[in-house]
């Protein structure tokens, strides 16, 4: 069973290692992000988190509380809606079925 908690920076080393080249981070977050990952792109996307109301909320996806997967809503408060976006599985742990119960509660939360 997976649960859904806000990701942390102490979580950057890890979703940063989940992408082992440029065209996996351009693919994952698109192109104006760098390989590696740098802590001030992980800073920004938190900052975007403590706007109000919040820009972008970032999660991680656990499994019996470890984390196995990252995805990120960003809002549109002016028309009303959120886009889900940024979505990666742990390299370990995907082919396992998990990201369709990672969605769902990405969903969830977004509403």
């Amino acid at each position: 069973m997976l649960t859904l908690r806000p990701f942390a920076n102490s979580d950057f080393p890890m979703l940063a290692s989940w992408f082992a080249s440029l065209p996996e981070v351009v693919q994952w977050g698109g192109s104006h992000l760098s390989f590696p990952l740098t802590q001030a792109e992980m800073d920004d996307m938190l900052a975007q988190g403590q706007t109000r109301p919040p820009n972008r909320r970032c999660w991680m996806a656990c499994r019996d509380g470890t984390p196995v997967g990252h995805a990120q809503l960003a809002y549109d408060w002016r028309d009303g809606n959120a886009r889900l976006g940024r979505v990666a599985i742990a390299p370990a742990e995907r082919g396992q079925g998990l990201a369709r119960p990672m969605v769902t509660l990405m969903i969830e939360e977004a509403f």
